[in-house]
């Protein structure tokens, strides 16, 4: 990547439009990330 392209890329997550994606992103990343220590809490009391 160049640095142009990154300075756009940033410049696109600021706007609104990117700031949806960032949201929609990081509520499945929340939902993973709670899913996965779900398993690994159940999995350590199951053993």
């Amino acid at each position: 990547m160049k640095l142009a392209d990154v300075k756009a890329y940033f410049h696109y997550m600021k706007s609104p439009k990117g700031a949806y994606e960032w949201k929609s992103y990081g509520i499945v990343i929340v939902i993973l990330g709670i899913v996965s220590l779900v398993c690994i809490g159940a999995w350590l009391h199951g053993r």
